[in-house]
């Protein structure tokens, strides 16, 4: 196997690792998978989600863990690596359950860029982007339909 091909199957790994964490609402295990001494830039699915600093990741992770349960499933998975940069595209299917409540609901297209840098042997994400398709905008349409 490749240097390359090693490093493809670690980063998915990795994003694999930061899913489990996720589910478990483990703020500390989740925020072990970014960079921790030097900038990030997130972009989650809320208007208000991004984050530019550790602490603010963080931050973000608490609200989702107390609002809601997550089981993240992953599909079209694809890596991009060169040197000690590599970035994970995919697609989740989020499952969650609001805290209080029995019903499980589900977001059924997440979006996921991660784009991570090798530290030390091990991939830590700089820059995620999470999004969810615009509903205002019909399938096969690039811009919403104006009312009349």
């Amino acid at each position: 196997m490749t240097a390359l091909a090693d490093d493809s199957k670690d980063l998915e790994a990795m994003m694999t690792g930061y899913i489990k964490a996720y589910e478990q609402g483990d703020v500390k295990a989740v925020s072990e998978f970014y960079v921790q001494n030097d900038g990030i830039d997130i972009w989650g699915t809320a208007r208000d989600e991004h984050a530019t600093h550790l602490n603010e990741v963080k931050e973000g992770l608490m609200r989702d863990f107390k609002e809601a349960k997550t089981r993240i499933t992953t599909e079209n998975v694809r890596t991009f690596n060169r040197g000690e940069a590599g970035v994970i595209v995919s697609e989740w299917v989020v499952d969650y359950q609001h805290k209080g409540s029995s019903e499980w609901k589900k977001i059924p297209l997440v979006r996921s860029t991660l784009y991570a840098e090798k530290r030390d042997g091990k991939w830590k994400i700089r820059h995620a982007h999470w999004s969810d398709p615009n509903v205002y905008h019909p399938e096969g349409r690039s811009f919403p339909i104006d009312e009349k």
